[in-house]
């Protein structure tokens, strides 16, 4: 099937691709998260607010470009022939991501009821977590090569298969710091502690999260490319501090006319960094515990392939999926003016 493919014209693989993307379960599952998010969203939101952001978008909405536009700010530097193969220059959008991904901890300190535990006693080595996120999107192309944008939304996940170990008799009896810490422990304290961190098997977690970013591009012809950063804030419920990432991707993209519509399809590559380091507390079996952590991807790069749909110059849908050590599934709906 591939060197078949290989053998059709491009734009033959580009359908192919679209109608495998269509027939995806996991497609579905996104259009499910999306309308549940949009409906979250409008609850949360006065139906004044509403109403004055689809009045301010249909306000906006044009054909195309007009020469006394504010943005892009380059426009008039633009070849008036090629003008209308740029994106409208805002735009407003409605995400899903569900990520899954294994985590390597460093650093892991711990306080029980406020005590310091010695280093390497208690181990937490890494972890799976899995997240679910909605959010919303506000873009504007400042130039006709720089792309800005703020995101703000909800994540909920959970952490599981948490790699938790303590020393053996062996370790502990060579050890004096780690014999002087259980000799003030309350008997019987230590093996509690052992059976209940050995049967705590996930920590189910949710907050918001906000940030920005800014993605540069060009093309020529029907290829595009682009350098995507951003930056973002986490809050969860379990932690005492936020969660600081900062996202690269590359993308190459191809677009052509298919099903009477614009049609593209990509493939790239992405990094995760998680930044700064993380505390919270816990409360298990009766006992306060607080911690701290440096929590990293074990892969932080993993490849993207994508595609979506350009309806009209105003509507779009993108599906994206990151494999490759990371699962991230993304399914986006956007509107431009």
């Amino acid at each position: 099937m591939f060197w078949l493919c290989l053998s059709t014209s491009l734009d033959k693989v580009v359908t192919n691709f679209i109608i495998i993307c269509l027939r995806g379960s996991g497609l579905f599952y996104c259009f499910r998260r999306m309308k549940m998010f949009c409906c979250a969203l409008i609850q949360r939101l006065k139906f004044s607010q509403v109403i004055l952001w689809i009045c301010v978008a249909i306000t906006l909405s044009g054909t195309g470009f007009a020469e006394d536009r504010l943005l892009p700010l380059d426009l008039s530097s633009v070849p008036a022939e090629t003008r209308n193969q740029l994106p409208l220059p805002y735009g407003l959008a409605v995400n899903y991501t569900y990520v899954s991904e294994n985590l390597d901890i460093r650093k892991f300190n711990l306080q029980l009821n406020g005590n310091p535990v010695p280093t390497g006693l208690v181990s937490l080595d890494r972890l799976q977590q899995r997240t679910d996120a909605e959010t919303f999107r506000v873009d504007a192309w400042l130039m006709s090569f720089l792309d800005l944008y703020g995101i703000g939304g909800f994540v909920n996940g959970t952490a599981n298969n948490l790699d938790i170990n303590m020393a053996n008799q062996a370790q502990i009896a060579s050890n004096p710091s780690y014999l002087k810490y259980l000799q003030n422990l309350p008997t019987g304290m230590l093996s509690g502690l052992s059976s209940d961190l050995s049967s705590l098997s996930s920590i189910d977690y949710h907050g918001t999260v906000y940030g920005f970013g800014g993605m540069l591009g060009g093309g020529y012809g029907p290829f595009f490319y682009s350098y995507d950063v951003n930056f973002t804030w986490t809050n969860i419920n379990r932690l005492q501090t936020s969660v600081d990432t900062l996202i690269q991707k590359v993308r190459i993209q191809y677009k052509t006319d298919a099903f009477g519509n614009k049609v593209f399809v990509y493939t790239g590559a992405s990094n995760e960094d998680i930044k700064a380091r993380q505390s919270g507390t816990y409360n298990l079996s009766g006992t306060h515990l607080e911690y701290s952590l440096e929590a990293r991807s074990d892969h932080p790069w993993n490849a993207l392939i994508g595609g979506g749909l350009e309806f009209t110059p105003h509507w779009n849908l993108t599906l994206e999926d990151g494999f490759s050590g990371r699962t991230q599934i993304t399914s986006s709906l956007g509107y431009r003016f």
